[in-house]
């Protein structure tokens, strides 16, 4: 699935008032991103992505595949076929993955993202909470959100592009401490002492 259709994706979902509950979850499951990991040995059972259906592959995976012998092989042969214009290449790593993506789990649950779906989905909650969505801000309640507007700038909607840009000027214009106001202080401690 391409970025616009995780997002449709997403928005179908949080218009179900009976699958929002769900929504819920992976948003206080995948929130912040320092409750992301990167799935390292492959569970039992299903080992799908929760929102594109997409197969996965743990790190684990990934490192057995790249030592094998077969990878070696075709590395090798890829590097050695790389610049001939006649040799169609195919990179090993991209053989090696056959189509499946990093998995990666957030905290307390038993779901499975890509990577790749997870950063659309960041992008998805912080689109919303930019935009004022009051839900996606109660989920998002009790979490640090400095780090939000640095990543939601990078965000292709020129809506959130323009929040980014007035919350930043706000941030501008507030009262800051400088060190040269130390010295300031410690004079009036000084008199008050005398």
């Amino acid at each position: 699935m391409n970025r616009e259709d995780v997002f449709k994706k997403l928005d179908e979902i949080y218009e179900n008032k009976k699958a929002r509950n769900f929504l819920n979850h992976l948003v206080r499951a995948y929130f912040p991103n320092d409750k992301v990991e990167k799935v390292f040995v492959k569970p039992k059972g299903k080992f799908k992505c929760v929102i594109t259906n997409d197969k996965l592959v743990s790190v684990k995976n990934i490192l057995e595949g790249v030592q094998s012998e077969e990878f070696k092989n075709d590395f090798f042969q890829y590097m050695h076929n790389m610049f001939n214009p006649n040799v169609e290449a195919e990179a090993p790593i991209i053989k090696l993955m056959d189509g499946k993506h990093l998995a990666v789990q957030g905290a307390n649950t038993t779901t499975y993202m890509s990577s790749q779906t997870y950063v659309v989905f960041y992008d998805w909650v912080l689109t919303r909470f930019m935009k004022g969505d009051k839900h996606i801000g109660w989920l998002l309640k009790g979490i640090n959100k400095e780090n939000f507007i640095s990543r939601a700038d990078g965000i292709e909607d020129e809506e959130v592009k323009k929040i980014v840009n007035k919350k930043r000027k706000e941030a501008e214009g507030r009262a800051t401490f400088a060190l040269g106001d130390l010295s300031a202080l410690q004079e009036l401690k000084n008199k008050l002492e005398k």
